[in-house]
């Protein structure tokens, strides 16, 4: 049973695995399929993004690139549909069907919501396709508001469009008369513009130029301008905007008083762009103008005429007041009155629509600076306003800075107020530690001077009773004074010590000599201030334990030196070392010790220098008999 079960399993896996190939290659194949479709959609992308730079740059209305490129995703793909509807405005609007042209405008990127950072360029190209169109028909605060809005846009999110919006606003300024404003978006447009190398777009901008030039009358000025814009024009090889500079050469010519170089430009402008069909109401009058001036009023005429039908099929009162004017002086100079009145009152007609045009413009340019000042103070109050605020918040950040550097300052104080009242509870926990192990002392130290004294008193010695009280009650005395003081003078110190010895000595008469070799002047010295009784104890051991029962004459020195805060104190004796005396009295030499060290070891967490004792025997260190003992007391100065 359990053989057949084993067989099945990698039978099983085998009918398994060319499934789940399949399925693996299935997800691959879709992941292929989806980018490349992707792949497709960006390269078609960048296609018709590049047929619309040139739609925009061209001085043509042909769509010849557009209808090459595939149409398969224009239903699928709202981005390629923004594309087309832009491409199908522009050309409606090259061929002045503007109504058609707003259509397909509103239609990018309709019913979507757009993505301000991946769908930039339709955003820029939508409202830059609007404000051409309104730019057409008349500038007013609508135009503006437009305006401003794309500017902001392009500004916050750039686009490869960016430098059309730029554009746009120089015609808009220009138009509204502002100068300096308008050539300032043309140099911005033309530092913004992404192809160094497009000439015929180059040459767009030399003529803008030279048109602000020529309105502020300085015509040498536009001239150099224009002549720039022929040259970049025939270096792109551009027909059209060849005929364009070389129509608004004759006329700057003209007004600089060059009539017959300005007269013959003109007539060639007119032939190049009468084959190009680009003859506008402009070219017809400068032609009318042109043979007016040379008293050929009847070809003058016939300019004239055609002039008039283009003025009124664009519906323009002033161009039809000058078509008009123009009529009349033709046919007054020809001695046609009837006809001359008859032109004379369409013309007046004309001028009176114009002025209350005009008039209206006035109204509505008035508007527009009330507006204009309107956002100005708005701009300047919500300037204030972010100014207020961020003082409010920079004064804000300094009180919550000042309050937070107060608490840390009082968590500070706090801790050291708290560290130094531990340390002081620490101080005077050690003070009394000290006085306690002074006070285990003094009783040993006492119990000895007693039975001394009781030995005297017995033998009858009063001599020697009565001068071994008086050296006892004055070492008492100052053994007193000195366990009242955590700290006393050294001085003092040897002092109480020279009292002991010689209370010693009168014990021990003739057993052992003493010596105390201290530093030069510790006499005098009142700064270095030492715990009492240290050095006694290690003394009263040496005699005792030490030298009391030699055979020959004890030897005891004493030597102190002072160096960097440390007080180094040896007490050094000829007896029988420590092997000879610790059977003798150990216990009584241990407690001694034993205190000592503690006394040592709070000295030296209260000063932070390390104290030190050291017990030699000197036999066992090959420096002779007896025993050493060095002491390293840290001292503190008197305040």
């Amino acid at each position: 049973m359990n053989r057949n079960r084993t067989g099945t399993l990698p039978s099983l896996i085998c009918r398994l695995l060319p499934l789940l190939l399949l399925a693996v290659q299935a997800c691959h194949s879709d992941n292929a399929r989806k980018q490349a479709k992707a792949a497709a959609v960006s390269n078609l992308e960048r296609q018709y993004e590049a047929v619309i730079s040139k739609m925009i740059t061209s001085s043509m209305s042909d769509t010849a690139g557009y209808n090459k490129l595939p149409l398969a995703l224009a239903n699928k793909n709202y981005r390629i549909k923004g594309y087309i509807s832009f491409i199908k405005g522009y050309h409606a609007y090259k061929n002045k069907q503007s109504d058609s042209a707003a259509i397909d405008f509103e239609a990018i990127l309709d019913k979507v919501k757009p993505d301000t950072t991946r769908d930039r360029n339709l955003v820029t190209l939508k409202a830059a396709g609007l404000l051409r169109l309104k730019l057409d028909r008349q500038v007013d605060s609508t135009t503006f508001a437009m305006l401003f809005s794309l500017l902001e846009f392009t500004q916050r999110y750039p686009t490869r469009y960016a430098w059309w919006a730029e554009n746009l606003a120089a015609e808009a300024w220009f138009r509204f008369g502002d100068l300096d404003r308008s050539a300032y978006y043309i140099e911005q447009s033309r530092l913004h513009f992404p192809e160094p190398d497009n000439y015929a777009q180059l040459s767009v901008f030399m003529s803008q130029f030279s048109r602000i030039a020529s309105t502020r009358e300085d015509f040498k000025q536009a001239l150099r301008y224009e002549d720039s814009s022929y040259a970049y024009a025939l270096q792109a090889g551009d027909m059209r905007r060849l005929a364009v500079s070389k129509a608004a050469q004759a006329v700057l010519y003209i007004r600089m008083g060059q009539a017959e170089k300005g007269y013959r430009l003109q007539r060639e402008a007119f032939e190049e762009k009468k084959r190009l069909d680009m003859l506008t109401f402009q070219e017809y009058m400068n032609m009318a103008y042109t043979y007016k001036d040379q008293k050929d009023f009847a070809t003058s005429n016939i300019y004239a005429q055609q002039g008039l039908s283009v003025a009124m099929e664009n519906e323009s009162d002033d161009n039809l007041r000058a078509a008009y004017e123009c009529l009349y002086i033709n046919f007054k100079s020809m001695g046609k009155a009837d006809s001359a009145t008859e032109y004379l009152k369409e013309a007046f007609n004309a001028e009176l629509r114009s002025v209350s045009s005009k008039q209206q413009k006035e109204v509505a340019q008035l508007q527009l600076n009330l507006d204009l000042k309107e956002q100005k103070h708005k701009t300047q109050q919500l300037a204030n306003q972010y100014k207020g605020q961020s003082l409010i918040l920079r004064q804000q950040r300094i009180l919550i800075f000042a309050f937070a550097t107060s608490l840390v300052l009082a968590v500070v104080l706090a801790f050291l107020l708290i560290r130094q009242r531990r340390l002081r509870a620490v101080n005077e926990s050690m003070e009394l530690e000290q006085r306690l192990l002074r006070s285990q002392m003094d009783p040993h130290f006492i119990f000895n001077t007693l039975s001394v004294l009781q030995s005297f008193i017995r033998s009858n010695d009063n001599d020697r009773s009565i001068k071994y009280l008086s050296q006892f009650a004055r070492l008492l005395r100052v053994s007193l004074e000195n366990s009242r003081e955590a700290f006393v003078p050294l001085r003092q110190e040897i002092e109480a010590l020279e009292n002991y010895l010689s209370l010693q000595a009168m014990r021990f008469e003739g057993v052992f000599e003493y010596r105390i070799v201290g530093y030069k002047g510790y006499e005098e010295d009142e700064e270095v201030m030492i715990p009492p009784m240290l050095i006694q104890p290690f003394v009263e051991n040496a005699i005792q334990y030490g030298i009391q029962n030699l055979s020959t004459k004890g030897e005891l020195l004493i030597k102190i030196e002072k160096e960097d805060g440390m007080i180094l104190c040896e007490i050094d004796d000829n007896g029988h070392g420590i092997r000879k005396t610790a059977g003798s009295n150990p216990g009584k030499q241990s407690l001694s010790t034993h205190i000592t060290r503690e006394r040592l070891n709070i000295l030296s967490r209260r000063t932070g220098r390390s104290a030190n004792l050291e017990i030699l025997n000197k036999a066992d260190a090959g420096i002779g008999q007896g025993t050493l003992v060095k002491l390293a007391i840290p001292f503190i100065k008197s305040s």
